[in-house]
């Protein structure tokens, strides 16, 4: 009954008797490719709302390695990257962040049992408990066989989406992507080395994002030349912000420790 009142489609990626790291884990799992793919392929049809995880018992049949002891690791790293796809997928403002994406955990069943069968159970519980979008589903008092009956099915669909519910309706607290302040008074560095080691998302105030194909990189607004070495006569406004625009080897080194002349790609960049 929750969702007959609105349009939603669900994506299925699923192969049997899968291991996280093996098959699942971002750049390394033989289907993170497809996996991330099925996300991707979305973008401009729709928002990603959430993701559900229903693995673990194969974790317990590696004769090889004990992968009962790393599934935590595993589990968390997958569920971030795969909130990373579904953010960039969706349309902007759909999530704030990430981490607002709800996540559904169904913890294994009732089988198998023994010591590695519960650490993948308490891994489970504890990657739900640690973070306040996602809700753990548990599914030991349903069938008893190492596949689900019919029954079990209609149960633990309802339990899911109970889940999905409540996870949806927590709260979460973005990350702060504040930009960092220059103070010449308490920086080690000038005005122009601190705006070149910030980020697109960090460059502002005195800082602009200079738009250059590859070598686009943050800059300074100011046009007073910086302290220490002094730019070149007829080098850029900017002074030795903009390394991009010297064009020989020798005005690129005026400004040394700030630009460095590459000679391979005859080109000024910031070091």
């Amino acid at each position: 009954q929750m969702g007959q009142q609105n349009s939603f489609e669900t994506v299925k990626n699923a192969h049997g008797g899968t291991e996280i790291h093996k098959h699942w884990y971002p750049g390394y799992g033989s289907y993170w490719d497809q996996l991330r793919e099925s996300i991707v392929s979305k973008k401009g049809l729709g928002n990603w709302k959430g993701f559900i995880w229903h693995q673990g018992t194969q974790e317990v049949w590696n004769e090889y390695e004990d992968t009962s002891l790393t599934y935590l690791g595993n589990l968390t790293g997958l569920i971030r990257e795969v909130r990373v796809a579904m953010f960039a997928a969706s349309l902007p403002g759909t999530w704030q962040c990430k981490e607002q994406i709800p996540v559904v955990v169904v913890q294994i069943g009732y089988w198998p049992q023994g010591g590695r069968w519960q650490r993948v159970r308490e891994a489970q519980a504890d990657y739900t408990a640690s973070d306040p979008k996602a809700e753990l589903v548990k599914t030991d008092d349903l069938s008893r066989f190492y596949h689900f009956d019919a029954p079990s099915f209609l149960i633990g669909g309802n339990r899911i989406a109970r889940a999905y519910q409540a996870a949806m309706q927590a709260s979460v607290s973005c990350p702060q992507t504040s930009a960092p302040t220059y103070s010449p008074t308490n920086s080690p560095t000038t005005l122009y080395q601190f705006c070149a080691q910030l980020k697109q998302n960090q460059c502002s105030g005195d800082c602009s994002w200079i738009k250059d194909g590859p070598n686009s990189r943050c800059g300074t607004t100011s046009s007073n030349p910086p302290p220490g070495p002094t730019p070149p006569t007829g080098g850029p406004p900017s002074g030795c912000g903009d390394c991009a625009r010297f064009t020989n080897n020798k005005d690129c080194n005026a400004c040394d420790p700030i630009c460095s002349w590459s000679g391979k790609n005859k080109a000024c960049s910031i070091a």
